[in-house]
């Protein structure tokens, strides 16, 4: 590719400073929104306000690429550009900051292109600016001459959403007006984030525009693309393509899912792939990212505490992650995952990728936001940090193509190359499947040398070690056995994996995959069984493992105590030990197994020995043994403010527990102390403190849309007499456990007496009536009928004797609650 070629070439996605000729001759994608919006624009009625338009988008879909298109359109109609003018805003207008100045730049476009029938416009603003310029004067001026002139405009704006920002509600009220009402403007936009006043039915610009969404290309616009690129780049290219197209047309839809169908992103994966170390698009990509860092970081700060992580496995993980992948890559609780997902799908920052089972997965829904993250905080030397362009590779070339690709990479080294387009480039190679080890040792070492040479011994350093590579092979052979549906016995190829690979890679594989709903529990044995020659505690580890997670506790004590039979301490036995009794409730042999490993134990995880002491004499009501051990945990560094906080609940010391929990929270975001916290204050009834009850309820709910915190807060809610906000909440809560959670029946009571205690008898009465409650909550029934006995005189005459003493209970807890809370 020369210079020249490559230069607009590149403008494909930097479309503001294109030719006109260049946009119209390569404006191949996006025709469907294209001749939409011309159809619009050539029945334009000068005479009446027409519809605006919103083209709403991810960075580099086409946004900017589509308003020049249709701008250039309108300025070489000769049936239109008499009367109808197009004028195009900059992509960042940084001197906007109000609707004053918005006609500012309106002027000054119009006197530029259009000076002899506008010259003076300018000027005349000025006049009337003063201090505080009025934009309704502005407005009436532009349409006056424009009147004059029997001229009407379009305004092409890129970026609005982030342009009406600078905007107050009374300078968005007026240009809602002015769009509505004044046929000489009309407005069409492009947005890369949703226009939030678009759905506010309270924003001026609620249901305003006809908005346009451009998603990823589909398969015909993405081979139309390619045709574009291939035959800018060249006959052998043009030729490759036909290739793909005729033989392996499923190539191009792989290369469609792994840009997401964006067309910057695609563009920039071809071009570098086509130049390999010579760098130009390597160092545009470079500008690029440059020019997007304040961007990108403004939205990695916006996310909840509880995103950023979340964002950050998804995209260190470039390929789309499922929700497990993610609970074990951030140890973030898996509840409180699914509701994060789900909020950043819906504010486009991911994308759900359906699958034949429930475990779908997740992945950056911009693509090129995923590889501004990879460059920026991906570690050096992991693979993950140039998998983006090895994924391209991979899919653009198959057979020997990419070894004569990397060929073509090596004899660039023997001149003049870009150092940081070299080492990614090279890495990329390095980590592709389809390259030999032989092939992979003469790119490292001739990367290493021309680095070095050329003074970048620093940069030589990132080079990927392909033996971490091979042995990641080795890791996704085992891992791709433990979970396809081959037979249990092991293949050549995978016991070849685990002979390679260290105890511990296998064990820590076989642990990972135990927990996936893919595992297959005798593959798994097979695997223990494979290990017993050459370590037999670690195959009785993962065989006690298996068993463990299946349930099967019987099997995997056992399997446990054979360890502790040749390893009397060791931890692993000791902790899994622990964790059988205590769930079946035999506390005494759970601090027997945990004391046998008790040197091993406090010498390497003194905190984590004396934690799980205190919790299980927390659970055996031994709370001064507990409280002692919370406290050894704490002094050798162990993070234990919220079980203290919780011991103090269980001692009635509320005041205390409050304390605890603050100082966990100081350093930690945790819903379910915030919800405690609730508890504690609601529990202590003090008025002065309700808001500040319900303030930690809330904070307890955001992550969580589990039954005991959402209780709180509707307790919380009556106390501050929220009742809409807590019938709300409740119907919600009605809907989703009632028929399925038995075990709620003790939560529900409780929020039910809360509500009678509020005097809220008549939707307490919808409820049953509305949910069929009556048979479950009986007690509670005929103390609503007791209490609207005016309303029903004999309901209360069916209830059994049997029940007499519990109903008058509740209605004793009734009048306790409306005292307590009033």
């Amino acid at each position: 590719m020369q210079l020249d070629d490559y230069k607009e070439g590149v403008k494909l996605y930097n479309a503001q400073n294109a030719s006109d000729q260049f946009i119209k001759t390569h404006f191949v994608i996006r025709l469907k929104e294209y001749k939409k919006i011309w159809r619009a624009i050539a029945s334009t009625n000068k005479e009446v306000p027409e519809q605006n338009y919103l083209i709403q988008g991810v960075r580099g879909a086409g946004k900017t690429t589509l308003l020049r298109r249709l701008a250039i359109e309108l300025a070489q109609s000769d049936e239109l550009n008499t009367w109808l003018l197009p004028v195009t805003f900059k992509e960042e207008e940084y001197g906007i900051s109000s609707l004053f100045t918005l006609w500012e730049r309106v002027a000054e476009e119009l006197e530029e292109h259009y000076h002899d029938q506008f010259a003076g416009l300018l000027d005349g603003l000025d006049a009337i600016a003063g201090q505080d310029p009025d934009p309704k004067a502005a407005i009436q001026l532009l349409s006056d001459r424009l009147k004059k002139q029997d001229k009407r405009v379009v305004l092409f704006i890129d970026n609005l959403v982030e342009l009406f920002e600078n905007f107050n509600r009374k300078e968005t009220e007026i240009l809602r007006e002015v769009l509505t009402t004044n046929p000489y403007f009309r407005l069409i936009g492009g947005s890369a984030v949703s226009l939030e006043a678009f759905y506010d039915h309270q924003a001026p610009f609620y249901q305003f525009f006809e908005v346009i969404n451009l998603a990823g290309l589909d398969k015909p616009d993405t081979e139309a693309l390619l045709r574009a690129l291939a035959s800018h780049s060249g006959e052998r290219e043009e030729q490759r393509l036909l290739a793909i197209l005729e033989q392996e047309p499923q190539r191009i839809e792989s290369i469609r899912r792994l840009t997401g169908g964006i067309p910057r992103t695609l563009v920039i994966l071809f071009n570098i792939l086509m130049e390999g170390a010579n760098g130009k698009t390597y160092a545009l990509l470079e500008e690029t990212i440059d020019r997007t860092t304040p961007l990108y970081k403004h939205r990695m700060d916006d996310l909840a505490p509880q995103q950023k992580p979340i964002v950050n496995a998804i995209a260190l993980h470039w390929d789309a992650i499922s929700a497990k992948e993610i609970a074990e890559k951030t140890r973030l609780p898996s509840k409180n995952i699914s509701a994060q997902l789900s909020q950043l799908e819906k504010n486009w920052v991911i994308e759900k990728i359906k699958t034949d089972s429930k475990n779908n997965l997740y992945r950056i829904k911009e693509r090129f936001f995923n590889i501004w993250y990879l460059m920026r905080y991906g570690r050096r030397r992991d693979k993950n940090r140039v998998l983006w362009l090895t994924r391209f590779m991979e899919v653009w070339c198959v057979g020997d193509e990419l070894k004569h690709r990397s060929q073509s990479f090596l004899a660039q080294l023997t001149g003049q190359c870009h150092p940081q387009a070299t080492l990614t480039f090279a890495n990329a190679l390095l980590c592709s499947d389809q390259l030999e080890h032989t092939d992979k040792q003469q790119i490292l070492e001739q990367t290493q040398q021309y680095l070095s040479g050329a003074g970048h011994a620093a940069l030589s350093k990132e080079l990927i070690d392909i033996t971490d590579v091979q042995g990641d092979k080795n890791k996704q052979i085992l891992i791709e056995w433990l979970q396809s549906d081959e037979p249990a016995d092991m293949t050549e190829a995978v016991k070849k994996a685990v002979s390679a690979l260290s105890i511990e890679e296998v064990a820590l594989i076989a642990m990972a995959e135990d927990k996936a709903e893919e595992a297959r529990p005798n593959k798994l044995l097979t695997l223990a069984e494979a290990l017993q020659e050459r370590d037999s505690v670690s195959a009785l580890i993962i065989k006690g493992f298996i068993y463990f997670r299946l349930g099967k506790n019987t099997d995997a004590e056992i399997a446990f105590k054979q360890i502790t039979d040749i390893e009397p301490e060791n931890i692993t036995a000791a902790i899994i030990l622990t964790s059988i009794y205590r769930k079946s409730a035999q506390l005494d042999k759970a601090i027997a197994a945990l004391q046998a490993a008790q040197s091993e134990l406090e010498s390497r995880h003194t905190g984590y020995y004396h934690r799980i002491l205190g919790e299980i004499y927390l659970e055996g009501g031994e709370y001064d043994l507990s409280e002692q051990h919370f406290l050894s945990a704490q002094g050798a560094g162990e993070s234990v403010l919220d079980m203290l906080g919780f011991l103090n609940i269980y001692k009635v010391n509320f005041s205390q527990a409050i304390d605890y929990f603050k100082q966990h929270l100081s350093n930690n975001e945790d819903s379910i102390v915030y919800s405690m916290l609730a508890l504690c204050y609601h529990t202590q009834s003090d008025p002065k403190n309700k808001l500040t009850a319900l303030q930690y309820a809330k904070l307890g709910v955001k992550n969580s849309s589990q039954l005991r915190p959402t209780a709180i807060l509707i307790r919380t809610m009556l106390w501050n007499d929220l009742f809409q906000d807590a019938a709300q909440t409740m119907d919600s809560l009605l809907s989703q456990f009632v028929e399925s959670e038995s075990s709620a029946e003790k939560t529900f009571t409780a929020l039910f007496i809360a509500f009678l205690a509020k005097g809220q008898t008549n939707l307490v009465e919808r409820w049953f009536e509305q949910y069929e409650l009556k048979e479950y909550f009986k007690p509670i029934y005929y103390a609503l009928m007791t209490l609207m006995q005016d309303k029903y005189p004999n309901e209360v005459l069916k209830m059994g004797a049997e029940l007499r003493e519990t109903v008058d209970e509740v209605l004793n807890e009734i009048e306790d609650w409306s005292v307590k809370y009033a």
